[in-house]
């Protein structure tokens, strides 16, 4: 609940031009109480008086030109094409097992890879595949 001196300030607030935002700052409640709040009184029929405060103009801003990286291509090694899933349907899947899909999606008959997983909604194969770091950008 608001007490009537803080709506008061709402009141007085907004109609010198502060945002929702800034009020809700300055009288260290939330945002959403002073929106609230004004939406209350506007939907009562009260109409506001609000005078525009003069803001210093935005710091422009230096733009950067980042390097553009082009992805490379997955390389499997023979590990990898030995591999074997379980190709489980969707109902079968559990907290511990993989959840990548191994074949077209198709709703309900999609397969999934199945293979025991740990904390993770990957097997720890799917997991390089789907996870790669990217690098750091110097600037």
């Amino acid at each position: 609940m608001i007490d009537i001196e803080t709506k008061n300030k709402i009141t007085k607030m907004w109609e010198e031009g502060f945002t929702g935002g800034e009020i809700a700052s300055l009288l260290k409640i939330t945002r959403n109480t002073v929106m609230g709040f004004l939406y209350r009184v506007k939907k009562g029929g009260r109409v506001f008086e609000r005078t525009q405060i003069e803001k210093p103009p935005a710091e422009k801003t230096k733009k950067v030109a980042l390097k553009k990286y082009t992805n490379k291509e997955i390389t499997f090694s023979s590990e990898d094409e030995t591999m074997e899933f379980k190709n489980i349907r969707l109902f079968d899947l559990s907290l511990n097992t993989c959840r990548y899909i191994v074949s077209e999606i198709d709703g309900i008959d999609t397969l999934y890879c199945g293979n025991e997983t740990t904390k993770r909604p990957y097997c720890q194969h799917h997991h390089r595949i789907c996870y790669k770091r990217t690098p750091l950008i110097k600037v």
